[in-house]
């Protein structure tokens, strides 16, 4: 007798566990990477304490991919970056606007 296996999609990671659940802390660890980018781009500091609150809930839910490692380190380094400038500019902007 040969028992055929029922059809299943090959990407929905099923099979006799059902599909796979991405491990927890995943999205966290993704949006702190994403975070961390655009804070370091536009050097920000707001984007990048948000990207290192993040990375720290993905590290405490257990995530171990390297996402929320990477988001961990632009995290700091937009908010250290973002403070810089806005140490920098910010009283060169103060000064410009008061002589309007």
């Amino acid at each position: 007798m040969n028992q055929q296996m029922p059809h299943s999609d090959p990407y929905s990671g099923g099979g006799p566990g059902g599909p796979m659940m991405p491990p927890p802390g995943k999205g966290f660890g993704t949006a702190a990477l994403v975070l961390g980018i655009i804070g370091v781009v536009f050097a920000d500091p707001i984007l990048g304490i948000l990207a290192i609150i993040f990375a720290v809930v993905a590290k405490r839910k257990g995530f171990t991919g390297g996402t929320a490692t990477a988001g961990l380190v632009l995290g700091i380094i937009a908010s250290a970056f973002g403070f810089i400038v806005l140490a920098i500019c910010g009283p060169i902007l103060c000064a410009f606007f008061t002589a309007l």
